[in-house]
């Protein structure tokens, strides 16, 4: 029975140590790579001939072990990019020194010349240039960023990547659409904007907008958006704008856009078709108010309902403009058209369809 119970015990002790020692962590070997994305505005960098300059210590290698002197690291850009001689890459970590041996191409190698490198250390990138970046003509998101490798030759089994390059349009907007009235009472019947026969008027405020340049990335709200020099985005005072603004149905009306909102100042003539109405010329960096005019005595069909304008365009005024077509738009309120009798009843559509009563109006 003892000899027995033996050996029920052994296979039992060995089980646990096995299950021990696959579950053991690894000592750390080779090292981690950490940083910050740079992301760039996409059109101007095809207007530059896709060079562009890289902020320093925006990559950081974190070493997990000893590196000795003499040891090589290897850093490499996405495939098609590569360095240039306007700006080399260099290496930097406290106590100890990189010489560069190679560059060529989208790879670079450095050796450590003095003091090794102790586990906990980090290596940084310094600022350099690139040719070659004409994927980030197209929008890469930050999501997406395209990796620099770094890789300590006897050290890492593999290159490290870390998301660096990203771009985007380059541009950003803030849209709120305004609340208004489109009397279907006698003598307008739905040809005149308002409440009521003393407040009908031909004209009114649709919406406004402010057009500027992206300084951050519009998805995460925290990535700096740069120019190819590697600034802070900027856009020149003669750029403009065309703002596309979609909807289900327009009929019986002009529109333009107006330095204030009473549309007493214009900027621009726009362009009404079924399902879109279109405002050119729209200036940079400040706040432009956009409005329609009734064309006669027939129904204004402003049909954009339930949900507002919620999909904004805002595309370059010129070809020679620095950011790409964007509906990198903050729409703070979609606006709202509600058709009544004075008043009276509730909001209802240009088929006289009740929408919603008066008490359920947004705003």
């Amino acid at each position: 029975m003892k000899k027995h119970l033996n050996t029920l015990v052994m296979p039992a002790m060995l089980a646990v140590c096995i299950a021990q020692q696959s579950w053991a962590a690894p000592p750390p070997t080779g090292g981690s790579m950490s940083g910050s994305v740079v992301e760039y505005n996409a059109a101007q960098l095809k207007n530059n001939s896709d060079m562009l300059t890289v902020p320093p210590n925006m990559v950081t290698y974190t070493a997990n072990t000893t590196i000795a002197a003499g040891a090589i690291v290897m850093v490499h850009l996405p495939v098609h990019f590569q360095f240039t001689t306007q700006q080399v890459p260099s290496l930097s970590s406290a106590g100890s020194t990189f010489e560069l041996v190679h560059m060529a191409g989208n790879s670079a190698s450095f050796v450590v010349v003095t003091s090794a490198i102790v586990a906990g250390s980090t290596i940084q990138l310094g600022g350099y240039t690139v040719s070659g970046a004409a994927r980030l003509e197209s929008i890469v998101p930050v999501a997406s960023a395209l990796p620099v490798t770094f890789q300590v030759i006897g050290v890492d089994p593999q290159p490290l990547p870390f998301p660096e390059f990203a771009s985007d349009t380059g541009v950003h907007a803030i849209f709120v659409g305004a609340i208004q009235f489109i009397d279907l009472g006698s003598p307008s019947r739905g040809s005149r904007f308002g409440t009521g026969r003393s407040e009908d008027t031909r004209t009114d405020v649709i919406s406004a907008i402010a057009i500027s340049p992206e300084i951050v990335d519009f998805t995460n709200m925290s990535t700096p958006v740069l120019t190819p020099t590697g600034q802070p985005n900027t856009l020149d005072s003669y750029e403009s704008a065309t703002v596309l603004i979609p909807g289900i149905s327009f009929a019986n009306i002009t529109a333009f856009s107006a330095l204030d909102s009473s549309c007493k100042q214009m900027v621009a003539p726009g362009n009404v078709t079924p399902t879109a109405l279109v405002f050119p010329s729209i200036p940079l960096n400040r706040e432009i108010f956009f409005c329609v005019s009734a064309t006669g005595n027939n129904l204004i069909t402003m049909n954009m309902y339930p949900s507002g304008f919620n999909t904004i365009q805002v595309l370059p005024g010129h070809p020679y403009d620095d950011f790409l077509a964007s509906t990198n738009v903050e729409i703070e309120f979609p606006g709202f058209f509600c058709y009544s009798y004075g008043t009276v009843g509730g909001c209802m559509n240009e088929y006289f369809n009740l929408l919603e009563p008066f008490g359920q109006l947004p705003i």
